[in-house]
């Protein structure tokens, strides 16, 4: 059995592109007639489907309605009665059409109410004259219908997609059945909810009646300039009793180009350019160069004249790689579930490894545009092209969904049973490519396959001998040290499930005045918690308890700038700057000196969680100092006396409270600092350092406590051997003579020999006084035996 539908339910989902009658004719061959068409098209779109369908008159449009609702059962009384109710609404409609951004609540006590929505949505015909000419723009309705029937409320919705969110989610959760369809903007929706709920039904109205979801907002409207860095901590796997070994990370020279900082010495090397780095690159660099104190430059750009690393091996600084697989710009697109393709410039996919070189952030750069430079010359036709082929990301809402897909390295966690109704509430990206300018998949991506939730999870790293997450195809082809088997170099993430974001948006400086701070500050909370906007993208509130954003915000906000709009902020995820006027003001220190910072702040935190992690793999070594052999003490030992020189090495080398002079870099900086909790963080690390210390001070204290004790008997027992050697070897003739002869001479060497035993025994078994005692006893309780043997 076939079932055609394109609907959905509460627990059914069959919503399909096409109407029921279109599956019908395309899968038996069939082909509608005119009338048959437009049926389709009302069944599909509604009143909006037939408007705007060129060939379609205002007649026409009425006759299609007439003949639906007459097929629903309307005679005349059924038509007349609807009109007069929504005649008497007319004066409550007039107030309600002033403010087209609300949502128009109406309880009623009809039977049916079709005909009303069609009053309500369909315009006069000089509305639709001027409409169908493109003189007049007519904005799709909000109407929300109640009633009360039996033991149920039934509630019917037509409206603009935004407004249905917001119905949705209100009443969704309320309601024990559920069916929606619509298309193209436009949304009917119905819900059946028990009467006992009334006082929730109450509260649900009241927010909707006084919310205004289709008021302009940032998520709808288009920026001039975004640029986004995709950042994705990992670290080499070590074993961790064996962690003072040389386990720096080394890139596969054919995928990996070890690149240059260069600067400009003189002002004719701007103008010549210097190894193939044009005049702006070099200006940028030299800024940023002359931005950071100098301990810090000797840091971040170790090459500090165009020279590789191999040539300055005395400095020990960041090293920075460039990925060969792509030629820059190259195409970031993600595609829902839906079929909704979101395309990027790709900018940039480096690597840096910061030092003992164990660590490493994987960045991706991209934008709405291609960046300036030697790797775009002759490359602006093809960039025209792809622009008229596809669009490039260019709404707010559609941002945020971007940066909400392509930040997953795997999935997160399982709000729902099955998989896919979790894919289609925009949670995963059904695919990820990267291709070139003409379209097709980059030569070192074409084997990108789409996300498959039949994956292994989990996969063994024997090194760290814990499990790790399979990581998204797009990390894997860049990091292939993730997957276990595929290289010699064990990989792991450090930070998140997700990469972090660095970002840039910039709006026309005119919707300042056209969008309420409140509604700014909304959005930049979406875009600073890189929270998935889902279908709420056009809902403007904050998703989570807006005191509680609004507090987390005010202290990871910096407001040096804020007269003019603009907004910067920092959170655990991310990193964000959103700009009102000519993007040129903040982007080029959101690309070099912020950018270096917030890399700067990340790698901080992955050293701090790494040496954590160490002390807490050291300290499994080692669990009861009663019971733990000598082996398993000079392991842990040893571990930590390796991890406190680490710690020392990047204590006094690698840790910069400040790093520039400039008041702003310095709050910036601060504020990037409190967000991470690198602080906090830095504290408890060297705590738990100092702590097992301690501990492994206490164990050689009692090392040396029991190493005493046993030089004291032995020190004892020679002693007794030196007196009785003197006494024997002064009196040896009259013993010989006149004491018992050789009897008395062999019961002292047999005596001595005793007491050489015990000796033995202290030494070879490190035992206690008791056990020597013991031993002695059993000795002499039958020594014939214990001499024979």
């Amino acid at each position: 059995m076939v079932v055609l539908d394109h609907h959905r339910y509460r627990e059914i989902d069959r919503s399909k592109p096409k109407s029921s009658l279109d599956q019908f004719a395309e899968r038996f061959g069939y082909e509608l007639t005119e009338w048959e068409r437009l049926v389709s098209l009302n069944d599909r779109r509604y009143i909006w489907g037939l408007m705007e369908d060129a060939d379609v008159s205002y007649s026409t449009v009425r006759s299609v309605r007439r003949k639906d609702l007459e097929a629903q059962g309307y005679d005349q009384s059924a038509f007349e009665m609807e009109k007069q109710e929504f005649l008497a609404a007319k004066a409550k409609l007039k107030e309600f059409f002033e403010g087209q951004d609300f949502i128009f609540v109406h309880r009623t006590s009809l039977e049916r109410n079709s005909f009303f929505k069609d009053l309500f949505h369909l315009p006069d015909e000089s509305a639709y004259c001027k409409f169908k000419q493109g003189k007049m723009d007519l904005r799709r309705q909000n109407v929300l219908l109640l009633r009360e029937k039996d033991s149920h409320f039934d509630i019917d919705f037509s409206g603009r997609e935004e407004a249905l969110e917001l119905v949705s989610g209100l009443l969704y959760p309320l309601s024990e059945n559920f069916w929606s369809g619509g298309q193209q903007g436009f949304c009917y929706a119905g819900y059946s909810i028990p009467l006992e709920r009334d006082m929730e039904v109450s509260a649900a109205l009241f927010t909707i009646e006084t919310s205004a979801p289709c008021k302009r907002n940032l998520c709808q409207e288009n920026f001039k300039k975004f640029t986004t860095f995709f950042l994705f901590p990992f670290a080499v796997s070590k074993d961790l009793e064996h962690s003072g070994k040389d386990w720096k990370f080394k890139p596969d020279e054919k995928d990996w180009h070890e690149s240059t900082f260069a600067l400009p010495l003189g002002p004719s090397e701007l103008k010549e350019g210097k190894q193939g780095v044009n005049a702006w690159a070099l200006c940028q660099n030299y800024a940023e160069y002359i931005y950071f104190h100098d301990y810090v430059r000797a840091f971040l750009f170790p090459n500090k004249y165009g020279l590789c690393s191999e040539h300055e091996s005395q400095n020990e600084g960041v090293r920075f790689y460039r990925f060969k697989g792509i030629e820059i710009p190259g195409i970031l697109e993600v595609e829902t579930i839906e079929g909704k393709k979101l395309s990027a410039f790709i900018n940039g996919i480096n690597l840096l490894v910061y030092p003992p070189y164990d660590i490493g952030i994987l960045a991706i750069e991209v934008g709405n545009d291609p960046e300036l430079g030697e790797s775009l010359e002759g490359k602006e036709k093809a960039v025209e092209e792809f622009r008229a082929r596809q669009s490039v990301v260019s709404r707010g809402g559609d941002l945020l969904l971007f940066h909400n897909m392509v930040r997953r390295v795997y999935p997160s966690y399982f709000e729902k049973d099955d998989f896919d109704e979790q894919a289609r509430n925009l949670e995963f990206p059904s695919r990820i490519q990267v291709l070139d300018l003409s379209g097709n998949p980059a030569e070192a991506f074409r084997d990108l396959d789409q996300y498959d939730f039949s994956r292994t999870f989990l996969q063994y790293d024997s090194a760290q001998k814990r499990y790790y997450p399979t990581p998204c195809p797009l990390i894997d082809v860049l990091l292939p040290g993730l997957s276990e088997m595929k290289t010699a170099q064990r990989l792991h993430p450090v930070i998140d499930d997700r990469m972090l974001i660095h970002t840039y948006l910039a709006f026309p400086e005119e919707l300042l005045k056209k969008i309420s701070a409140r509604d700014r500050d909304i959005f930049f909370s979406l875009l600073l918690y890189v929270d998935n906007p889902g279908t709420r993208k056009f809902f403007p509130n904050y998703r989570y308890n807006p005191p509680f954003i609004e507090s987390e915000m005010e202290s990871h906000t910096y407001r040096g700038w804020e007269h003019f709009g603009t907004k910067i902020g920092f959170s655990r995820f991310s990193s964000a700057y959103l700009y009102f006027g000519h993007w040129n003001s903040l982007h080029r220190p959101f690309a070099s000196m912020y950018y270096q910072m917030f890399l700067l702040i990340l790698y901080f935190r992955s050293r701090l969680i790494q040496f954590s992690d160490e002390i807490a793999g050291i300290a499994k070594m080692f669990t009861d100092p009663g019971t733990s052999n000598d082996i398993e003490k000079k392991k842990f030992k040893g571990g930590l006396r390796r991890l406190h020189r680490r710690f020392m090495h990047f204590m006094n080398r690698y840790w910069f409270v400040e790093v520039t002079n400039q008041d702003q870099g310095i709050g910036i900086f601060r504020l990037m600092r409190d967000a991470f909790e690198i602080e906090p963080m830095y504290q408890q690390v060297k705590e738990e350092i100092e702590r097992a210390d301690e501990l492994t001070e206490l164990l050689h204290n009692e090392d040396v406590g029991r190493f005493n004790t046993r030089v004291g008997y032995v020190g004892g027992i020679f002693g007794f051997l030196a007196i009785l050697t003197g006494f024997f070897g002064m009196n040896f003739d009259a013993i010989s003579e006149g004491w018992g002869g050789v009897h008395v001479l062999f019961g002292v060497i047999l005596f001595v020999g005793v007491l050489m035993l015990s000796l033995a025994i202290i030494v070879a078994r490190s035992a206690d006084p008791d056990h020597i005692v013991y031993c002695l006893f059993r000795f002499f309780r039958n020594p014939w035996e214990k001499f024979k043997r």
